[in-house]
């Protein structure tokens, strides 16, 4: 029992310590935390759909930092991407902080710090950037974005189509991709082989078009591709997603 009872205690002793600084902050320090843009800069780790498509986003998070210049708690003030934010307080948690100063005394104070994801630090040229950013809603918390419109005829509910794909976890982490297997993932669309968010993504997409999609949980359903592993809390994913070919299904008449 004194076990458990030592081993309850020292569980809680960092959590009461974190609160105990939490709780004496300094709202208006005379000299507010610092850090490094430099050391910010190289800590951004891009999220790779967002660097592939060229899209930039800017995320401003508030972050609390002690009078050791250790961060406390980061929360999201302002985001221009959802997908972007995990990016963004990964980055934040990497800084070094120098403490908030009131008088000669370090103390315990919040700080803002602009992530700023752009696409030219990365390797990509300005003209890769994309112009015009406008994302569908088609249901609540499932969103779709025209990355390239393609050509030739829209696909339709029924044909065979021909997709490549890469799904990711909503912190940029890749999930599955069709290039793993070195070929496109057929599936026909309208007989819930593949899940539900993705045929409504793919639906009447063009030939070599490209669209960007947000799917939540409640809109993973129907088949197997992407092939998301069971029995996991994923939350929303992110799916690129390449239309490659479509024909039409020939039904053999039975006489």
């Amino acid at each position: 029992m004194m076990k458990f009872k030592l081993t309850i205690v020292l569980l809680l002793f960092p959590i009461i310590i974190l609160a105990d600084e939490a709780a004496n902050v300094c709202e208006y320090p005379e000299i507010p935390p610092k850090y490094d843009p430099e050391m910010l800069e190289n800590n951004i780790i891009y999220p790779e759909f967002a660097l592939e498509i060229g899209l930039d986003a800017k995320v401003s998070v508030n972050v609390l930092v002690s009078d050791s210049g250790k961060v406390l708690q980061t929360k999201i003030q302002k985001s221009d991407y959802k997908f972007f934010e995990f990016a963004a307080i990964d980055a934040v948690k990497k800084l070094e902080f120098t403490p908030a100063k009131m008088g000669r005394k370090n103390v315990t104070a919040w700080a803002q710090v602009d992530v700023k994801f752009d696409i030219t630090n990365h390797g990509k040229s300005p003209r890769e950037k994309m112009k015009s950013i406008l994302f569908e809603e088609p249901r609540p918390g499932f969103k779709i974005l025209e990355v390239r419109r393609g050509f030739g005829d829209a696909v339709q509910s029924g044909q065979k189509v021909y997709v490549n794909y890469t799904a990711y976890k909503a912190n940029g982490e890749k999930i599955c991709s069709s290039f793993d297997r070195y070929r496109p993932v057929c599936f026909q669309l309208g007989k819930k082989e593949a899940l539900r968010g993705l045929e409504e993504t793919v639906l009447d997409m063009r030939i070599r078009g490209k669209r960007l999609a947000v799917i939540p949980e409640y809109y993973q359903i129907g088949g197997e591709i992407p092939n998301i592993p069971e029995n996991e809390n994923i939350g929303d994913i992110i799916v690129m997603v390449e239309l490659v070919r479509a024909e039409d299904v020939v039904i053999k008449m039975k006489y």
